[in-house]
C-alpha cells in the first residue's frame, strides 16, 4: 500500500477457499510529509531592537533558525528580532512522524 493524498483510507483483506471466507477490514490514516512552505515576512529588513513574527505554510513541527545570531535572535515561535546591524540567514526546517526537511 503506498499513501498518495492525506486522509483516511479502509484496508480490506478477503481470504477463500474450499472452506469458506474470511474478511478482515481496518482504517489506515495518511499522513502529508514534513513540507517546509515559503517563509513570509512583512519586511526584507528589520531594525535593530525591532520584532515581528514569520509566517509560513510548512506541515509538521517547525523549528526556526538564524545563522548568525548576533545580527539577530529567532524563538521557537518564528518571533525575530533585530540584534546589531549585519546579514543574516533564517532557517526553517520542519518534521513529522513521515520525515523532516
Amino acid at each position: 500500500m503506498t499513501g498518495i493524498s492525506a486522509g483516511t483510507d479502509r484496508l480490506v483483506n478477503i481470504v477463500s477457499n474450499s472452506c469458506g471466507t474470511d474478511t478482515f477490514s481496518m482504517n489506515i490514516e495518511v499522513i502529508p510529509r514534513a513540507y517546509a512552505g515559503p517563509i513570509e515576512m512583512p519586511h526584507s529588513s528589520i531594525c535593530v531592537g525591532e520584532s515581528f513574527i514569520l509566517s509560513d505554510s510548512s506541515i509538521g513541527m517547525r523549528f526556526w533558525s538564524v545563522s548568525n545570531t548576533n545580527a539577530s535572535i529567532i524563538s521557537s515561535t518564528g518571533a525575530i528580532a533585530g540584534q546589531k546591524p549585519g546579514l543574516d540567514t533564517i532557517f526553517l526546517q520542519t518534521s513529522n512522524m513521515c520525515g523532516f526537511t
